[in-house]
C-alpha cells in the first residue's frame, strides 16, 4: 500500500513528523553523486565519435553494447 499525500487543507506539519512518515515509506536522503569533470580529451573523443558514426542506421546500433 503506497503513501499518498494529499493536499486538502492548510496545516502546518512539522519536520519530524514528516522525516518519520519518508522514512516509513523506505525513502531516505540522497545526495546525487560526484562525478569528474569531463576533460578537453573526453569532449573531443565524443565529438570524433559522434563524427564517425553519424551514418551509422538502427541496424548498425542493435549490435552495440553500451555500458
Amino acid at each position: 500500500m503506497g503513501y499518498r499525500f494529499v493536499i486538502t487543507h492548510y496545516c502546518l506539519i512539522t519536520n519530524l513528523f514528516l522525516r518519520n512518515r519518508l522514512r516509513e515509506a523506505n525513502l531516505r536522503p540522497r545526495r546525487p553523486v560526484r562525478k569528474p569533470r569531463l576533460t578537453r580529451y573526453h569532449k573531443e573523443a565524443r565529438i570524433r565519435f559522434a563524427r564517425e558514426h553519424i551514418e551509422w542506421q538502427l541496424r548498425h546500433w542493435k549490435r552495440v553494447l553500451f555500458t
